[in-house]
């Protein structure tokens, strides 16, 4: 697509050249974020049909991150930029898949690029997308996710084709086969059909036809999980009451990232009266309702899960591209875009800089060569005592995970599915870290490991 204005050339070289930047600092600095051991472990053998079934540990039931991860794992095994790879691919089809749901809405290739750019690049939400192991089965759900919309679209508009729609339906199903909180796409698809029925005067049946397939593709799902016996809500783990105040926070830390795209899009309606600036409020109450609506399942997790922010994305893309539609006064709205893409990756990368994370990367895999390279000693637990959990790279707790990830790890490093280990750092989180007799101790520093017969001075904890 080339740009209709000048404005609009400046903001698309802007996308590129910040996600490209964004991408090159990983690969300059190996800062990608590496502490999916768990998810790694889990998925060994899940390309067998019994093994990629099964349930995880905290009960969820993901079949399709199971045969991603061991696909991925077969081929890279603790490399860690396949991983990478397959995370920027990833993401880069999904800004695609954005970007068509906006041209079959508005059957405009302006509108379409700008929903596309802001998609791949609007790094306070999908800094993530392109960075974290640990995120690769989220950004494929939400990819499915985006294409089951977008194939509702174009199947749904003006036309009837079912073949299309039923296709449609399957992306959603296999988008809850990733992650279960895709089962919140019909709050997408919801967004994506008011903006055509508005956009196109069409009556609110040809909306429902939009929506239909995303939620039959979630019908289909739950319907599968009754099928195969397993509970509609895992039976432990990480979903469950965490207060009142945690998922307002949640909610309003993720409105606060998300609602600045169309607040700079909609510039160009400021100096509109009347039906435009009616317009750029329904479009805020509408993008605000379709935020919380994406990440409903998550906001009672009791930490800022990523899923808060590439879950979004989709919908501060394609709110965007409509709020640059709104007002006579592009170049405004574009300037203010461009603005935030720089804004945003400036951002990013001082945060990324803040928690050290060009040393995530080469630190994990340097820990698990080190240790590798030691004499294995058998006995009791393997315990890692971490110098660098005061450091502002976070030692452990950011280049091999926190809990139990740290066991995971070496399990794969080996092969040894028997080892337990535990990783203590001298910040009180946890119960006292207590070595027991045959237990073999460890100290790790700056992604170096040496054998120590007593633990160091001070006062330790089991990292939980």
């Amino acid at each position: 697509m080339v740009p209709v204005n000048r404005s609009q050339r400046v903001f698309a070289a802007t996308a590129v050249a910040s996600f490209a930047v964004w991408v090159l600092l990983i690969v300059l600095f190996g800062g990608l974020r590496f502490d999916d051991f768990v998810n790694i472990a889990e998925s060994e053998g899940a390309l067998s049909p019994s093994g990629w079934m099964g349930l995880a540990a905290d009960g969820r039931w993901q079949p399709l991150k199971r045969a991603t991860y061991a696909l991925v794992a077969r081929f890279a095994g603790l490399t860690f930029w396949p991983y990478a790879a397959a995370l920027l691919i990833t993401h880069a089809v999904m800004a695609w898949g954005v970007a068509v749901c906006a041209r079959e809405i508005w059957s405009d290739r302006a509108a379409s690029t700008t929903a596309g750019l802001v998609a791949l690049a609007s790094l306070n939400l999908s800094a993530f997308s392109v960075s974290y192991a640990a995120t690769l089965h989220g950004i494929g759900s939400v990819t499915l996710s985006v294409w089951c919309v977008a194939l509702s679209l174009r199947g749904g508009l003006d036309r009837r084709h079912v073949p299309t729609l039923a296709a449609g339906a399957l992306l959603g199903v296999a988008a809850c086969l990733y992650k279960e909180s895709a089962v919140m796409t019909p709050a997408f698809a919801m967004l994506a059909a008011w903006l055509a029925v508005r956009e196109g005067q069409r009556s609110v049946r040809t909306g429902a036809w939009l929506v239909a397939p995303a939620v039959v593709g979630v019908l289909a799902y739950l319907l599968l999980r009754t099928v195969v016996d397993v509970p509609w809500i895992p039976t432990q783990g990480r979903y469950g009451r965490s207060g009142t105040w945690r998922p307002l926070l949640n909610a309003a830390v993720t409105l606060i990232q998300v609602m600045p795209w169309v607040a700079a899009a909609s510039l160009g309606a400021v100096s509109a009266r009347g039906r435009a600036g009616r317009a750029a409020g329904a479009l805020w109450v509408a993008t605000a309702l379709a935020t919380i609506g994406v990440i409903l399942p998550t906001l009672v997790l009791s930490w800022q899960s990523p899923n808060f922010f590439y879950a979004v994305t989709p919908v501060a893309a394609l709110a965007a591209a409509a709020a640059s539609r709104i007002g006579a006064s592009s170049r405004l709205a574009f300037g203010a875009l461009t603005a935030m893409l720089a804004l945003a990756l400036v951002g990013s990368v001082g945060v990324a800089a803040r928690r050290g994370a060009h040393r995530w990367g080469p630190y994990a895999q340097s820990s698990l060569e080190a240790w590798l390279a030691l004499p294995r000693e058998t006995g009791g637990r393997v315990i890692w005592f971490d110098a660098d959990s005061r450091a502002s790279y976070g030692g452990l707790a950011r280049t091999i995970g926190p809990g139990d990830r740290l066991a995971f790890a070496l399990r794969l490093a080996t092969g040894d599915a028997s080892i337990e280990a535990a990783a203590c750092i001298s910040v009180l989180v946890g119960p006292p870290c207590l070595a027991g007799p045959g237990d073999v101790l460890y100290l790790h520093r700056a992604g170096r490991v040496e054998r120590i017969d007593e633990p160091p001075p001070g006062s330790w904890h089991i990292m939980p």
